[in-house]
């Protein structure tokens, strides 16, 4: 992960898991929003609360190239 200013690890929770074994794909958009709150923690900006100004996130979408099956921790 050299190159990027923050990397945030999360492991792969039995409940994260769907019928078929492997990670729901909703999992992902949480793992997403926790690691752009870092980011933006990173970069010195507010993150709690309601600031008056802010980052807005407009879009997200994800192409999943292979499933996530438990145990693992993504980065």
């Amino acid at each position: 992960m050299e190159g990027f200013a923050v990397v945030v690890r999360f492991p792969v929770l039995g409940g994260d898991m769907d019928s078929l074994g492997h990670v729901n794909n909703a999992r992902y958009f949480t793992w997403f929003e926790s690691a752009r709150i870092e980011y933006l923690r990173a970069l010195g900006l507010e993150t709690e609360g309601a600031p008056e100004y802010g980052p807005i996130l407009a879009h997200t979408s994800c192409d999943f190239l292979a499933p996530v099956t438990w145990p693992a921790e993504v980065e």
